[in-house]
Parts: C-alpha cells; sequence; structure tokens
C-alpha cells in the first residue's frame, strides 16, 4: 500500500487554520479537484511542496548573500 493511502493522521501534532482570499480559495479549490485530494491532504501536500521549494532554493544562494 503506498503512502498516498494510508491513514497516517497519528503523524501529526497540531492544527492550523488559515483564511483565504476568494482567489486563493479557488485556485486551492481547483487543484484538490485536479488531484481528487480532500482539504486536509491537499493543504499538508501544498504545504509540504513549498517548504521543500524554499529549502532547495536557500541551499543554493551562496554563502556570502545569506547575510543579505
Amino acid at each position: 500500500m503506498s503512502d498516498e493511502n494510508t491513514d497516517d493522521s497519528r503523524k501529526y501534532s497540531e492544527t492550523i487554520g488559515t483564511r483565504l482570499t476568494p482567489q486563493t480559495k479557488q485556485k486551492f479549490d481547483n487543484y484538490r479537484e485536479e488531484n481528487e485530494l480532500g482539504k486536509t491532504k491537499a493543504a499538508r501536500r501544498l504545504i509540504k511542496q513549498s517548504l521543500d521549494k524554499e529549502v532547495r532554493r536557500q541551499m543554493q544562494l551562496p554563502s556570502s548573500a545569506v547575510g543579505l
């Protein structure tokens, strides 16, 4: 069974709520529908992808740019 289909709710320690603009909500709903995901799974996936992308971007910065 893939990780995508398992009930992994016990791995999480905190619930975080947020408010979205109507435009962002529409984009979020479109993403959920295109990927056949529930709200929680979609939000979790988008947050993880964004954070992973940011970490990769930061790791590519020259060390002299870190203090800027």
